[in-house]
């Protein structure tokens, strides 16, 4: 059984031997059903290429008017996507390396200013005599505004203060810096505490700076007036942060967080709670606590509405995103992003749409939360990579399926989906890999599918609806006799 590995979750279908007649007015560019162009000598696209972001998701910005999104990625390019998650453009930054680690979740090497208008990043390049550097680009044109080099980091880590012009950077160690990157200087170098610096997130007016602290067996959260030169004050003690976030007013600190507590059975000492806290910064004083979204681990990003009256709350473990009304504390929408390892999340300024990131090559999610329907066609086509693929009998059909255990079946020669099945239910607290099909088949009839799963199941399905008819426990880790049904040769169009 050959493999067939996509990172786009895409098909391009060929058939060979004669069974499809060249077309000798058929156009010079064949499109996909959602009008995008197909590979040279594609026939069909199974799935789609919109919302197709080809990595790690850092940072998101929406337009103004909504219409369009901006997306900061891992391999060092800034992409625009329209609301039907067409790519429109990318901008490619011209550096060779990154500070920092391509997974954190508390901050990125590349940001995008609040009004779209440039982008900073931080990186090192071998071999030089000052290997660090701090570049500032224009957008979307992507020329160079500022560029300091040095023969120490910058930092780890980079984020834009509200102003777009101020930027700070910061490292684990607590060394905080922050530079003016259209005048190209420095303001401030600092260390305002002791003890190792995890998470930072600025207030609306970039005044205050809220820090999470590790020091010794004390994990605390402390607030910065950086521009008042005033030593930290501790908002919290003994609770760390996973991530912070300031509503738009200013009123609220959202606070995803974990915590010892005394164990509720024999033989722990303690364990550990995870929930999202709302901190009136008036009063000093927790007034909201909800629990994380699977109460197992801590929710890893958190976003306030322009209004400031909704938090959206993702989690990545759970694989899922939560809208709550943040006056009345009630979960008010709530989303499943599985298999995707959601890590990033932004309203729209009118707050109708709702973009969510995610931290593998994975598809953009884009929701409309007066509908919470998903803007563009790639909810239909496959979010994890292929690797098992089977045409049915006569050859009209075909079937893959995915790492993360889902089933499509297709029209060949349009594109068109006919039905998705899965292994297992996305709600369901297990791993990804235990659900990936190791391989699949097809009867000669084209009426049965079988499959095998690293859940050490084989599952017998309907073909014509997907329907799963029975299962035997025990088999799958080891998977399928790999005989070849009766197909044509096919061949992957990345």
């Amino acid at each position: 059984m050959r493999h067939f590995w996509f990172a786009a979750a895409l098909f391009g279908v060929l058939y060979a031997g004669g069974h499809v007649q060249a077309d000798e007015k058929a156009p010079a560019t064949r499109v996909d059903r959602y009008g995008d162009p197909l590979p040279p000598g594609a026939i069909a696209r199974l799935g789609t290429m919109r919302w197709r972001h080809p990595t790690i998701i850092w940072d998101m910005a929406f337009s103004p008017d909504g219409k369009e999104l901006t997306v900061a990625g891992y391999d060092k390019a800034i992409r625009y996507y329209d609301m039907e998650g067409r790519l429109l453009r990318a901008l490619k930054i011209d550096v060779e390396g990154f500070a920092g680690s391509p997974f954190g979740t508390r901050g990125r090497s590349l940001a995008i200013a609040p009004d779209r208008k440039t982008a900073a990043v931080l990186g090192f390049v071998n071999g030089l005599k000052t290997p660090y550097f701090l570049k500032c680009v224009e957008l979307p044109s992507g020329k160079e505004i500022t560029s300091l080099s040095a023969e120490k980091s910058f930092g780890e880590f980079i984020e834009y203060l509200p102003d777009s012009r101020t930027a700070v950077t910061y490292e684990s160690t607590g060394r905080i810096r922050f530079w003016d990157l259209l005048g190209g200087t420095e303001i401030l170098d600092a260390k305002p505490l002791e003890g190792h610096l995890s998470v930072l997130s600025a207030s609306s007016d970039g005044s205050t700076l809220a820090l999470s602290i590790s020091q010794k067996d004390a994990q605390d959260i402390y607030l910065w007036k950086w521009l008042e030169d005033e030593k930290p004050s501790k908002l919290i003690t003994r609770r760390a942060a996973e991530t912070l976030a300031f509503s738009p007013d200013g009123k609220w600190l959202a606070i995803s967080e974990f915590a010892r507590r005394p164990a509720d059975y024999e033989g722990r000492r303690y364990a550990i709670s995870y929930g999202v806290r709302l901190y009136d910064l008036v009063t000093g004083k927790a007034a909201k606590e909800f629990p994380s979204l699977d109460g197992r681990s801590p929710d890893s990003a958190l976003a306030f509405s322009a209004d400031g009256k909704r938090l959206a709350v993702i989690n990545a473990q759970r694989r899922g995103v939560m809208v709550r009304d943040v006056a009345a504390g009630k979960e008010l929408q709530r989303f499943d992003v599985w298999p995707d390892y959601a890590r990033s999340v932004a309203f729209s300024p009118d707050g109708r749409l709702l973009a969510i990131g995610s931290d593998e090559a994975k598809p953009l999610v884009v929701r409309n939360l007066e509908t919470g329907e998903r803007l563009g066609p790639a909810h239909a086509a496959h979010s994890a990579s292929v690797g098992q693929a089977v045409f049915l009998a006569r050859e009209e059909t075909v079937v893959t399926a995915d790492s993360s255990g889902v089933l499509m079946a297709w029209e060949a020669r349009s594109g068109r989906r006919l039905w998705e099945s899965r292994h297992r239910d996305p709600s369901t607290p297990k791993s990804i890999r235990s659900s990936s099909v190791r391989a699949i088949a097809a009867s000669p009839d084209g009426k049965l599918l079988v499959t095998s799963c690293y859940d050490d199941t084989v599952r017998l399905w309907n073909a014509a609806t997907g329907k799963e008819i029975f299962r035997l426990a025990g088999h799958g880790s080891y998977g399928l006799a790999r005989t070849q049904p009766p197909s044509l040769p096919m061949e992957c169009a990345l």
